[in-house]
């Protein structure tokens, strides 16, 4: 925090920045902030829900899926496959496609390619941890 204090406001904040913010800890808010908090408020927001799109589970809630239970975006072929999350990201040119397969999430961006089983969709932490440890800060 001190190299982040000292760097604000200098030609060189951008840069210190990012380099700190990649070396801190990835924590959620309500484990890193709001469990220490003494002084909150908590305010009734009805009528509206809350859904905490951390995990491609969560982000599947907000699609229509097909006949077979998939949901897709971007260019998806998915034949004789059940209860699968494809997500292409904009502008790709590649095609998912997808047979023969269950309880499956891919997701295609334009550094990274993660294939995994639905019931592993939280253990998403652990390929950040294990990129960490390998130095491959590049797609963190």
């Amino acid at each position: 925090m001190a190299k982040i204090n000292a760097a604000h406001g200098t030609a060189d904040e951008r840069a210190v920045l990012e380099k700190e913010f990649k070396a801190l800890e990835s924590i959620s808010i309500d484990f890193g902030v709001l469990e220490h908090a003494h002084n909150c408020m908590m305010i009734d927001a009805k009528p509206f829900g809350w859904n905490d799109v951390g995990s491609w589970d969560a982000w599947a809630q907000h699609y229509p899926p097909d006949s077979e239970g998939n949901v897709r975006s971007g260019d998806v072929v998915q034949v004789h496959s059940k209860d699968c999350i494809s997500y292409l990201a904009a502008g790709s040119k590649r095609t998912i496609a997808l047979l023969g397969t269950t309880n499956l999430v891919v997701v295609d961006t334009a550094d990274a390619l993660l294939i995994c089983d639905r019931s592993k969709v939280q253990d998403v932490k652990l390929v950040v941890d294990a990129l960490r440890k390998q130095g491959r800060l590049d797609l963190l």
